[in-house]
C-alpha cells in the first residue's frame, strides 16, 4: 500500500466520510471514491466497511494477477 493510500486508509479507519477525508488530504470528493474503488480492487474488500477491517487488522492481500 502506498503511503497516500495508508492515509486514506488510516481517514476511514476513524469514520471519517469521503468528504472529510477529502478535506483533511486534499482532495476531492471524487477523487477519494476513486481512490476507494481502486483500494476495493486492489485488496478484494467489498465495501468501506470491510476495507477499514482489512486494513486495521492489516490483513489483506492483492488478489492474483494484480
Amino acid at each position: 500500500m502506498t503511503p497516500r493510500e495508508t492515509e486514506l486508509t488510516d481517514a476511514l479507519c476513524q469514520g471519517l466520510s469521503n468528504k472529510q477525508i477529502g478535506a483533511r488530504l486534499g482532495l476531492t470528493e471524487g477523487t477519494v471514491k476513486a481512490m476507494l474503488h481502486a483500494l476495493y480492487n486492489k485488496t478484494g474488500a467489498r465495501n468501506r466497511t470491510e476495507l477499514a477491517l482489512m486494513t486495521a487488522k492489516k490483513q489483506y492481500e492483492a488478489p492474483s494477477g494484480r
